[in-house]
């Protein structure tokens, strides 16, 4: 259970003068008490009795305590309702831990309560028990290392966002033992063992995090702003690839063309040829530190998307195989290729395959995954007599054809 601190309901004054809740009163007769209105009671004298006074005293100590309340109301403190404190001033929140509470369970409850969705948390305190970790970014994996035993918390610093909705921790530690050897990494819990003082300090927004799948495997802040640039990318490096496989590599310049409707749809605006060069002449990071200074050019509503040497190189060096693309070429390429030889490539890769047949002039069949996400492309084939043609296309190019 979380009680935030508030001012305490009993008071003794100096002139003699007991502020007590009323239902106090009320325990002579029935038995029982809970904490309710506060009503003045005049005393009889300053000192009428020794004894008297001593008891009122140790009634106002009891009903300071806060755990009197939760024996009043019968509450158990097990490790899940293990009490913290903390008072919000202005737009930070300054958080006291005790005695066997964990920081990230406890931090959790405070945000979730609260409803904070953007914030910084730093603190020190102490603490007997904790799991960090270190993450390899080659193997996309957490190597965790538990620590027992007195620890000094010597830096805990993090920040509070949102994934799916819910509240994300994302804090480092380093943690001092009895030798005075400090060790740090990425915390996952922390058993407090006298107390920790944090601070959880608000930003006025709200960030989203995701999971960079096809990047270094870690759950990043996701800015609206970049996600255009970020599915632009990611077709980037697929023609790219598409082209290694029909051609080889080779470290060379390439030119990839898109027409304005397709580049609408990754940025989801609806922008003319003007204002699409405008958006596209000065490409953020997350696209120059893979594929070098990417330059765009327009003729009408038609693009053209320069890609350096070293764009090509990065993506032959570090971007996995389309091992897909690379079967499809390659079948495609043999001397009587027929539409069921494709047909069992899909199926090779999945038995979740949509096919549909074209009467337009253009292809006679399309062919597309059901639950591949990283290939959400629509195939369609043509089969010219000698050999057989195919284009792909991203869903919403696809339909904007009519086909």
């Amino acid at each position: 259970m979380i009680i935030p601190r508030y001012a305490n309901t009993g008071l003794l004054c100096a002139s003699g003068t007991c502020l007590v809740p009323t239902e106090m009163e009320r325990r002579k007769d029935c038995g029982s008490a809970t904490h309710g209105t506060i009503r003045r009671h005049h005393s009889w004298g300053l000192l009428t009795s020794t004894s008297f006074l001593c008891k009122w005293m140790k009634w106002i100590i009891k009903i300071c305590n806060p755990c009197f309340f939760r024996g009043i109301m019968g509450t158990k403190k097990g490790k899940a309702d293990i009490d913290m404190e903390y008072m919000k001033f202005d737009d930070a929140y300054v958080v006291r831990l005790d005695r066997g509470e964990e920081i990230v369970e406890s931090l959790t409850k405070i945000c979730d309560r609260e409803k904070i969705t953007l914030a910084t948390i730093e603190g020190i305190g102490a603490a007997d028990h904790a799991v960090i970790g270190l993450y390899n970014v080659g193997e996309q994996v957490y190597h965790k290392t538990e620590l027992n035993g007195p620890m000094e918390i010597t830096a805990l610093t993090g920040n509070v966002s949102t994934m799916d909705g819910k509240t994300y921790l994302h804090i480092h530690i380093n943690l001092c033992d009895e030798k005075m050897n400090v060790k740090g990494g990425h915390l996952n819990e922390c058993r407090i063992s006298a107390t920790a003082e944090i601070t959880i300090r608000t930003v006025n927004g709200k960030v989203e995090r995701f999971y960079d799948k096809d990047g270094v495997g870690l759950n990043l802040y996701q800015f609206p702003g970049n996600e255009g640039y970020k599915k632009l990318l990611k077709n980037l490096i697929d023609v790219i690839k598409e082209d290694h496989a029909k051609l080889g590599f080779r470290k060379e310049k390439i030119r990839l063309y898109y027409p304005l409707s397709s580049l609408n749809h990754f940025f989801g605006t609806s922008d003319d040829a003007d204002q699409m060069q405008e958006r596209l002449n000065h490409l953020p990071v997350v696209i120059t530190e893979k594929l070098g200074e990417v330059a765009a050019t327009h003729k009408a509503e038609r693009f053209c998307f320069h890609i350096p040497e070293e764009g090509s190189e990065y993506v032959h060096n570090n971007m996995k195989e389309n091992e897909f693309i690379k079967s499809l070429i390659e079948l495609l390429q043999k001397h009587g290729c027929k539409m069921d030889d494709i047909l069992n490539l899909f199926h090779k890769y999945s038995d979740n395959i949509i096919t549909e047949n074209m009467d337009n002039g253009e292809f006679d069949i399309l062919i597309r995954f059901e639950d591949k996400p990283d290939d959400p492309y629509y195939y369609c084939f043509k089969d010219e007599g000698c050999h057989i043609i195919y284009h792909r296309f991203l869903k919403e190019d696809y339909e904007d054809f009519g086909f």
